[in-house]
């Protein structure tokens, strides 16, 4: 009887620490979303309610809905996107990511800085399906291909910029230097995905055969 007693305690003693460590992250996630409402709150009322509804009037109620559904869709994009850049042998779905996403876009939207977060925040949100490297590897992809996207992007409404409007000399130059800046770093970060460049791994490993760090 005592020997059976002493091999069920570690089994009895796992099952107590590993509630004790849920109930306590339901407390920290009690906490976080008392947090983020009051934020919310705190935004709304600094903006005011009657403003809000003020903006929402001028551009319509269609044309609200309308932005609302493009920036699902983006949100949605980005994490099929999210599903795409976890390597094997892990996979996520996109009900999954999807909700991550969505954390990691309220965050740095409200949080100051947030976007510094807002990763880690996705990695930890998908942290029951993959470990947490792999999340926050897939995540660093899929915000470097973002990345890369929205250059282009940003480089071709400056060009059209220059074509529709008559712009003073200084701005003209100003605009194709940095029209210059992006491409190159576009096509810097092309080669980085397709060349397979390590930089910082390869800095580290220099610094870890001298001995530092």
């Amino acid at each position: 009887m005592n020997i059976e007693t002493k091999v069920q305690n570690p089994k009895l003693k796992t099952q107590s620490s590993k509630g004790k460590h849920l109930n306590r992250l339901k407390i920290i996630a009690v906490i976080f979303t008392i947090a983020g409402i009051a934020l919310f709150s705190y935004f709304v009322y600094s903006v005011g309610v009657s403003e809000i509804l003020i903006g929402i009037v001028n551009i319509g109620f269609g044309g609200f809905a309308v932005i609302l559904l493009i920036y699902f869709l983006r949100i949605c994009v980005r994490s099929i996107a999210w599903t795409l850049s976890v390597y094997e042998p892990y996979k996520l779905e996109l009900r999954d990511t999807l909700p991550a996403v969505i954390i990691g876009e309220a965050l740095s939207s409200l949080i100051p800085l947030g976007i510094l977060i807002s990763g880690t925040a996705k990695a930890v949100a998908v942290r029951k399906k993959v470990p947490l490297v792999v999340g926050l590897s897939s995540v660093a992809t899929e915000n470097l291909f973002y990345s890369l996207i929205t250059g282009i992007f940003i480089a071709v409404g400056a060009f059209i910029f220059l074509l529709t409007f008559n712009l003073p000399d200084a701005w003209v130059l100003t605009i194709y230097v940095l029209l210059f800046l992006v491409f190159f770093f576009i096509l810097f970060g092309f080669f980085i995905v397709f060349r397979q460049w390590h930089f910082a791994s390869e800095f580290c490993e220099w610094l870890y055969e001298r001995g530092i760090a």
